[in-house]
């Protein structure tokens, strides 16, 4: 229980601006930052799970819900995380946010057929950032839809070996899973979060959690142990899948 109690007074103290963060220089921010989010490992998976923006375990679809235990699902994971280190206190209804007006109850795509772009544009406004692209190219958020870019080919044996040299330091990447989608109704879904933050041993920590995984998990996808456990966890099943990714400076 007690450990429950740390991490949402540890995690509000940094969003509202209480702890100390005079004059550590960017190496001693870095390290506090990676050392906070080791916080939220083994944080069960819920589905639906979130912490909203007074510290309470609840859900997305029902923020009036409470429970006594932390759980996250994907969502859930990067918003909290992202909070942390953006320290900004984003609240649940501004992340999800339908920012086109393009994916509601009657949307001719589906109903939240671009939640995972949504919200991660959503949780990035306001800072730089651009689209990392295939062949070291770059797109601009602002001048797209959840349709515009669908990323790198997780099936792509090149994806590793230039993805992970895109992965810098002074950087939060913001990622969504696409695919193609045998959902009726749906053509393409984004249908899965996560983000990269780099600590400062230059390891691309890849955190996310999925109903299998059971718990919050991290994965160093710079090491070829991290990216295979990542690559094979994401094998190609029922169509193409593509990883868009989100670089936002800090």
């Amino acid at each position: 229980m007690l450990y429950k109690l740390l991490l949402v007074f540890t995690l509000l103290a940094v969003l509202m601006g209480t702890t100390d963060a005079g004059g550590t220089g960017e190496d001693n921010a870095a390290t506090n930052i990676n050392n906070e989010l080791k916080s939220f490992l083994t944080i069960p998976y819920r589905t639906d799970g979130a912490l909203d923006e007074h510290g309470n375990w609840t859900l997305f679809a029902d923020t009036s819900s409470r429970f006594n235990t932390p759980g996250l699902n994907c969502s859930g994971l990067v918003l909290a995380a992202s909070r942390l280190i953006l320290n900004k206190n984003i609240s649940i209804s501004d992340a999800k946010r339908d920012r086109l007006n393009d994916s509601g109850q009657d949307a001719p795509n589906g109903e939240d057929w671009d939640f995972g772009w949504d919200f991660i544009m959503n949780i990035s406004d306001g800072h730089k950032r651009r689209f990392l692209l295939p062949n070291n190219q770059t797109g601009d958020p602002d001048n797209a839809t959840a349709a515009t870019y669908r990323g790198y080919d997780l099936a792509n044996v090149r994806t590793r070996k230039e993805l992970v040299s895109r992965f810098k330091r002074g950087h939060l990447y913001l990622l969504s899973f696409n695919s193609e989608s045998r959902r009726a109704g749906y053509n393409l879904i984004h249908y899965h979060v996560g983000l990269v933050y780099v600590s400062p041993m230059n390891e691309a920590w890849l955190y996310q959690t999925t109903h299998q995984s059971k718990v919050a998990n991290r994965r160093d996808l710079n090491s070829a142990k991290g990216w295979e456990s990542f690559h094979n966890s994401f094998i190609i099943n029922g169509g193409e899948k593509r990883l868009l990714v989100l670089e936002v400076d800090l």
